[in-house]
């Protein structure tokens, strides 16, 4: 995997001046890992830690973000070092009718974090400043059941008919590996053996190490769930060019059912999500049970079209805590746009925007997940 190591240079000076110090690398005994963040300084000429109250860390280290040029940006996750292996990254923009996608990720040769690069563009796919949201997870050993559990992959091999993608980022928490099978251009079934669990969430992004083919990926029409007397869970994932037409691309894939996409150690985090699979509603309803999951209690999301494109999703309150983080993906439906994709306003309510190629606004389906800390603090609305 590329991961843009050559950037680190960047990250050396930059964040030497800014941590003063080395961060302290996590415990040995650390098995889950994970970190999020709101970037929301996206004209920064200089590395910053983000927000308390949109930044979290499971090592208890600061997270930093660091400019490297127009759209690019370098992420440190300090601490958060795991061996090297099974992490995966997820990034969703803000507040822009552009785009994020992952340049990819690398532990840090002290081991003592994690990096991750973000490239965002505008609309037409060049390189653009935007606020983004990114979570970070590492994983070693299985967690859950066959009912209860998740997965992640980096498919690394866009033009392969069948393929096992590399192990190094390939996680089931039942301890199979998945796999994907491509059946055309762009077109992608992920297969996640020993997952049978009903409902669940797919978070999906392109890959771009590079910055010259920034291209977008969503949920396909057949959706996710457990394929009738298989023992497994099935994704279909469709992937786009920058001017929207099926393309083969590298992607990040990750999943989860019944549990929140930041399950670590015993649950020291809370989170839910939905599939908002009405898209055109304009009153307010709740999405469907399986697809409607709350971690932290009974009460579940509700969502709504406030006009075309526009949408508003309630968050109940036990996962408005801090430090909190939203990401959602496109879902394709039947009469609405296939390249669709959608991005956070703001939260909390979350409001979302939805958009087709091009820029304009559109309405789409939409898988929306949020994690929250374990706290009982009103959030305070990210701007």
């Amino acid at each position: 995997m590329f991961k843009a190591g050559s950037n680190r240079l960047a990250t050396v000076a930059a964040l030497a001046a800014v941590l003063g110090g080395t961060a302290t690398a996590a415990s040995a005994a650390s098995i889950d890992m994970v970190g999020w963040l709101l970037a929301n300084k996206p004209n920064a000429v200089h590395a910053y830690f983000p927000a308390a109250a949109t930044s979290f860390n499971s090592a208890g280290a600061q997270n930093v973000v660091t400019p490297i040029g127009t759209g690019y940006y370098q992420i440190n996750f300090r601490g958060l070092y795991n061996g090297g292996l099974n992490n995966n990254a997820q990034v969703n923009a803000i507040g822009t009718s552009g785009y994020c996608v992952s340049a990819g990720w690398d532990t840090m040769g002290d081991h003592n974090g994690s990096l991750m690069w973000v490239r965002c563009s505008d609309r037409h796919g060049h390189p653009a400043n935007a606020k983004f949201t990114v979570l970070y997870q590492s994983r070693k050993t299985p967690i859950g059941d066959a009912t209860h559990g998740a997965a992640f992959l980096w498919a690394d091999g866009p033009t392969a008919s069948n393929y096992t993608p590399s192990i190094d980022y390939n996680y089931n928490s039942t301890g199979a590996l998945n796999t994907i099978t491509r059946s055309d251009t762009g077109v992608y079934v992920v297969h996640m053996p020993g997952l049978t669990g009903t409902g669940g969430d797919v978070q999906v992004m392109a890959y771009d190490s590079l910055g010259n083919n920034p291209s977008r990926c969503n949920v396909g029409p057949n959706r996710w769930n457990p394929p009738g007397g298989l023992a497994e869970t099935t994704a279909d994932i469709r992937c786009f060019s920058k001017t929207g037409v099926p393309a083969d691309e590298y992607f990040s894939f990750a999943y989860t059912v019944n549990m929140p996409f930041s399950q670590i150690n015993g649950g020291s985090t809370v989170g839910g999500y939905a599939w908002t699979d009405k898209p055109k509603r304009t009153t307010l309803y709740t999405p469907s049970v399986p697809w409607n999951f709350n971690s932290a209690g009974s009460d579940l999301m509700q969502a709504q079209n406030l006009g075309k494109g526009l949408y508003q999703v309630n968050v109940p309150a036990d996962l408005q805590n801090t430090p909190s983080l939203v990401l959602m993906t496109a879902v394709q439906s039947t009469g609405l746009a296939t390249n669709a994709y959608c991005n956070i306003d703001t939260w909390f309510p979350i409001s979302a925007k939805c958009y087709k190629q091009g820029g304009a606004l559109a309405n789409s389906e939409f898988d929306v997940a949020v994690d929250a800390g374990p706290g009982v603090d009103a959030l305070k609305r990210p701007h």
